[in-house]
């Protein structure tokens, strides 16, 4: 046991400044959006085509469990929970057991149709309403307003 901590230990150390950079580029985004563009979305695919994209809702989602809103954070997004499982996968990638266990196309495929899944449903069902609400001042419609 105390070898494959060691090994996941070595990966973070070698991965440490691409997951740094990859979470500050994030994190620097959504400030600038809450902060400077307050009545934008910070979601560039709500921006282009006005509906929320597959993801909608996981940010708020995770803004609720660390306030420990379990049922509020199912309710903005009930993947949230596989987002994690997806960020472990891609940085261990390639030790032995994770690549094992998740990396085969199995593990993609079922993640893709969890998300598609769940965002037709929410389209169906869930859409104009929050968290899938409608952005009329997006790219595609001020274009077609010009036509």
């Amino acid at each position: 046991m105390k070898k494959w901590i060691n090994e996941y230990l070595i990966i973070l150390k070698e991965k440490w400044l691409e997951i740094l950079i990859i979470c500050g580029g994030l994190v620097a985004y959504s400030l600038l959006f809450s902060f400077v563009f307050k009545d934008v979305p910070a979601c560039i695919y709500k921006q282009i085509f006005g509906i929320p994209c597959p993801g909608c809702g996981i940010t708020r989602a995770y803004l609720c469990l660390f306030h420990l809103d379990i049922k509020g954070a199912f309710h903005y997004h009930p993947l949230f929970w596989l987002l994690p499982i997806i960020a472990f996968v891609i940085i261990f990638n390639k030790h032995r057991r994770v690549n094992k266990i998740f990396c085969s196309p199995y593990f993609w495929i079922i993640c893709s149709i969890l998300y598609l899944a769940l965002y037709i449903y929410r389209l169906i069902y869930v859409y104009p309403n929050p968290p899938m609400e409608y952005y009329p001042l997006n790219l595609i419609e001020r274009i077609l307003r010009h036509f």
